[in-house]
């Protein structure tokens, strides 16, 4: 029996961010492991509607602590969050059942996109072909680090 992919769900609507840890169980139905939502309601009651500068600010601002929040509400092995070889693998099978033809990378660290290539290379399984950073229009630099790897 082999044990079944982490999953961690990250949503963001117009005034709600989520972010969720789900796995399928031995009958394969999808089990949340944890759950946090983080509403904006509040935020936006005074101006009678959805303020979106306000919202994607919000979202921003709490996305990294929601996130760090639902992965420490499931106690599970930390090794199983940064297995780049299973994660690959399971990339290469859907590619290899013509689900997806690429795949890529956003918001990755220099040293994760380093070892994403590495074990790509030494195992022979999909390489990352894209790195969507934060480049936008509040934020016009592309990081120094991952700038050095994109051109290799």
């Amino acid at each position: 029996m082999t044990k079944k992919p982490i999953i961690l769900g990250i949503e963001s609507s117009c005034d709600e961010t989520a972010v969720a840890v789900i796995q399928e169980n031995k009958q394969d139905t999808p089990q949340i492991l944890s759950s946090i939502v983080s509403s904006q309601v509040d935020i936006h009651k005074e101006f009678g509607g959805v303020v979106p500068e306000l919202a994607a600010r919000s979202h921003v601002e709490k996305i990294d602590l929601i996130a760090k929040k639902a992965i420490d509400e499931h106690k599970e092995d930390s090794n199983e969050w940064n297995d780049f070889e299973k994660i690959l693998i399971a990339l290469e099978k859907f590619i290899k059942e013509g689900k997806i033809r690429y795949v890529g990378l956003s918001n990755e660290t220099p040293w994760g996109l380093s070892k994403f290539l590495e074990v790509s290379k030494l195992k022979s399984l999909p390489k990352m072909m894209s790195v969507q950073n934060s480049y936008n229009l509040l934020c016009r630099t592309y990081e120094i680090g991952l700038a050095e790897i994109s051109i290799r």
